[in-house]
Parts: structure tokens; C-alpha cells; sequence
């Protein structure tokens, strides 16, 4: 499961040694072991991280995030030996896709 948990100004959480880090202006994934990141950039500053919603699925290594209105909404997954960060609109279409292999 993919919790996260807010660290000052971002949240954090960790899957199979690669770091997520949610903040007002991205999300970063981040494998140490590798040097290596996938970053997407929103449009638009996110106001305040704390009021953001995740849902984390307790049966799989999945977690949706929820954000402000008009960012729409974020997916991580562990498939197979990546974790794949997916982006979508407000009306629920695949803006853009990260993948970090574990």
C-alpha cells in the first residue's frame, strides 16, 4: 500500500526505494539506487497541499490523488518492476504518464 504523509510544505511516501514527493508545483519520483526522477509539472500552484485527498488501495500498490478542481486528478501503480505515475484532466483523460523502474 502507498501512504503518504506531510513533511512541511509536501507530501512524501515511499514504495520498493523510490521516494514520491508531492508538492505545490509537482510530483517527483525518485530512485536513489539508480539516479535517477520523473517529474510532472502542474499548470497552476497547488494553494495549499494539506487539502489534497488520497486513496490508497489496501489490496493493491495503487493511490489516487485528488486535486484542486482544475488540476484534476493523479494514479500511482506498481506494475510489474515500475511505478507508473498517470495524470488526468477534469474529465477524466490521460493527460501524461511517468514510469520509475524499480
Amino acid at each position: 500500500m502507498i501512504e503518504f504523509s506531510l513533511t512541511g510544505d509536501y507530501w512524501v511516501a515511499t514504495h520498493k526505494g523510490i521516494t514520491i514527493e508531492l508538492s505545490s508545483k509537482c510530483i517527483t519520483l525518485i530512485n536513489v539506487n539508480h539516479s535517477t526522477e520523473a517529474v510532472i509539472r502542474f499548470p497552476k500552484k497547488i494553494q495549499d497541499v494539506a487539502d489534497l485527498s488520497f486513496f490508497p488501495s489496501k489490496s493493491t500498490a495503487r493511490c489516487a490523488i485528488i486535486l484542486p478542481v482544475e488540476l484534476g486528478q493523479l494514479e500511482l501503480a506498481d506494475i510489474g518492476m515500475s511505478l507508473v505515475l498517470r495524470q488526468f484532466d477534469t474529465a477524466g483523460a490521460q493527460v501524461q504518464t511517468v514510469t520509475a523502474h524499480i
